[in-house]
């Protein structure tokens, strides 16, 4: 997955969610605590042994992503949140 260009990618993953996170320093005080901001979350549905795809809207409500919502194959969505074709993930 790419690096965020003045932070840091991270995951949490619980139970059958991942949860990709960047990491910033805070704009005015770079010296303070990072601030987390999700940028992706990725489910796995067991009985269809697939994988979907979510993004934070400005509310920070999971959207499904409409371009490519599942897939039976991890690398596939991670991909496809590395390019960011639509800037859904990293604006």
């Amino acid at each position: 997955m790419r690096r965020a260009a003045r932070g840091r990618l991270e995951y949490r993953a619980t139970g059958h969610r991942v949860v990709v996170v960047e990491s910033r320093p805070i704009w005015n005080d770079p010296s303070a605590a990072w601030s987390p901001h999700p940028v992706a979350k990725l489910t796995f549905v067991r009985k269809a042994a697939i994988w979907r795809l979510f993004w934070p809207r400005t509310s920070q409500r999971w959207t499904t992503y409409g371009p490519l919502p599942q897939s039976r194959e991890l690398a596939d969505l991670v991909s496809e949140i590395n390019r960011d074709p639509h800037c859904c993930f990293f604006g």
